[in-house]
């Protein structure tokens, strides 16, 4: 899949195979069995874009290292902390908590 689509990044690809598998019926087993037809057409059509993220991963570091600065100059309330906590990057809500 890699070689077929090398602009892809791994979350869209796990996204892809996860998503427009095939659910398994009469088992407890929640996994999905991989369709490679069904996510490669997914991925042609653009139907895996992660809307709760940025769209590149250079963007979440800028973001990151942006907000740690920010907090480091005090320009953060406790409450402006807390918020954080409901970004849908885990990169941030993990970075509210570090300091």
């Amino acid at each position: 899949m890699l070689s077929r689509f090398p602009y892809i990044d791994n979350l869209t690809l796990r996204k892809a195979l996860v998503g427009f598998g095939d659910k398994m019926t009469g088992d407890q087993n929640l996994a999905p069995i991989i369709n490679v037809q069904r996510a490669s057409e997914a991925i042609l059509k653009g139907k895996t874009k992660n809307e709760n993220q940025l769209s590149d991963t250079t963007g979440i570091v800028e973001r990151a290292i942006h907000m740690s600065r920010n907090i480091r100059k005090g320009e953060y309330t406790r409450d402006d902390l807390w918020e954080f906590s409901n970004d849908p990057n885990p990169i941030i809500r993990k970075l509210q908590f570090t300091h």
